[in-house]
């Protein structure tokens, strides 16, 4: 095995600009820092380790894109075979990607939901290590290292947390991180059930339903939906900071901009930027037109 780092530490910056124009400070964790571009690194490089720790030499997963580009990579230099599941109507370029690192896709039905049944079924006949949502521990312990990461990059406790939300992994994993550190902020799901642009985070699957409940009681926490529009204007909004993230990650400052007309925050605000859209030339290529229009 490849000798590297758990996870990797990403930069807390303050964005100037939205600052202003909100009243308040907000700054963003650029999780799209990470070696694939997003913040499914965190969970991949737990899950790796734990997966040839325990002799396995195959490893599936249903995905929207990222953990399937980020476990089809670490699986190809550590020696693992990759097998992703993902939904008939996956973007094309993410498809290239995920055959580029070398791993095996099969496509089943038109949902995520329906791609994690099927996947769910391959890996108990073929008895391969399951690194799902809502099936996978490592997952959400990967996670909570950016909120161990947060409590010492900020000295300020933050007031609200905003997160990209589907399956609800990266929401929990971020609870579980603050409950070991001193801050408690509010936590902000950021989703886009029927989302055209937010192709990471659309339909609102919920695979780590249970958990995600548990997390929004305990973190007083709150579900914010945005919509395309607000989607694309944040995206536009985030690369005039100099912040090139899919429009995924944009739904954080959407729903900050909706959350800030009705109650203003008074302390600190983190958005989590979870990937970058320089992986999907398509992807830019629109936003940048839009943003020249």
């Amino acid at each position: 095995m490849h000798d590297h780092p758990r996870t990797y530490t990403t930069p807390l910056i303050k964005l100037d600009r939205i600052s202003r124009e909100l009243g308040l400070d907000v700054y963003a964790k650029l999780e799209y820092t990470q070696p694939t571009g997003s913040h499914k690194d965190r969970e991949t490089l737990m899950m790796i380790q734990d997966a040839i720790s325990r002799g396995y030499r195959e490893i599936a997963i249903a995905s929207t894109g990222n953990a399937a580009i980020s476990l089809s990579f670490f699986s190809r230099i550590n020696g693992l075979k990759c097998h992703v599941f993902a939904r008939e109507n996956i973007a094309g370029e993410k498809i290239e990607l995920i055959k580029a690192l070398g791993a095996e896709l099969h496509l089943a039905g038109d949902s995520l939901r329906e791609a994690f049944q099927t996947c769910i079924e391959y890996i108990n006949q073929h008895n391969i290590y399951d690194a799902n949502p809502g099936r996978n521990f490592k997952k959400i312990e990967g996670d909570s290292t950016i909120s161990i990461e947060i409590s010492y990059q900020l000295e300020e406790e933050p007031s609200h947390v905003i997160i990209p939300t589907n399956n609800g992994t990266l929401y929990v994993g971020i609870w579980l991180g603050f409950t070991k550190t001193k801050y408690r902020p509010k936590l902000i799901g950021a989703i886009a059930p029927t989302t055209k642009l937010a192709d990471s985070i659309a339909g609102f699957s919920k695979l780590d339903e249970q958990e995600l409940n548990k997390a929004l009681n305990e973190s007083k926490g709150t579900l914010i939906e945005v919509s395309d529009d607000e989607i694309l204007n944040a995206t536009k909004q985030l690369y005039k900071e100099n912040i090139p993230c899919e429009p995924a990650s944009a739904t954080t400052l959407a729903a900050l901009q909706k959350l800030n007309k009705n109650q203003q925050p008074d302390k600190p605000a983190v958005l989590i930027i979870t990937g970058t859209a320089i992986r999907f030339p398509k992807t830019l290529r629109n936003i940048l037109q839009e943003s020249r229009a």
